[in-house]
């Protein structure tokens, strides 16, 4: 099972891994538990060319001394590309869950993809893409004034 976690920041939650289950947690509270021996990734993407991820992703479902893969990332580009190996058969899509954990980090909705690769209704729109919309929005409001 592969277990991605969108929305968390690493400098605001702990990690525990007793090897048998992996808790995140912020100062006080569990935000979420997952059981059993789970290898963790985190942020994956982190100074790699978008076209260098699927290489990465590779590698994590390649460990297969674990019975599963906790990934923690911020990257569209990884969405995209478990979504293309579920389309061309190379995982399963019942073999990955997304979590997304709000803001406050008080609870985390689980999202899932279809047989054939596209994220399940629910899935909140533009949410990878949030980060790029205000330095869009600069960009063509330059380009009307020009």
């Amino acid at each position: 099972m592969l277990h991605i976690i969108l929305g968390i920041n690493i400098d605001s939650c702990k990690i525990v891994n007793n090897g048998n289950f992996i808790s995140i947690k912020d100062d006080d509270n569990e935000i979420m538990s997952i059981g059993g021996n789970i290898s963790i990734t985190c942020f994956p993407e982190a100074k790699k060319h978008p076209s260098k991820i699927k290489k990465s992703v590779d590698q994590i479902l390649s460990r297969d001394t674990y019975d599963g893969h906790l990934v923690l990332t911020h990257s569209h580009h990884l969405i995209n590309c478990l979504s293309e190996m579920i389309d061309n058969k190379v995982i399963s899509n019942k073999d990955i869950k997304i979590y997304i954990i709000d803001e406050d980090f008080s609870k985390y909705e689980t999202y899932s993809f279809t047989h054939d690769g596209y994220l399940n209704q629910g899935w909140p729109i533009g949410f990878l893409s949030t980060y790029y919309f205000p330095a869009l929005k600069c960009w063509i409001k330059t380009m009307m004034t020009h």
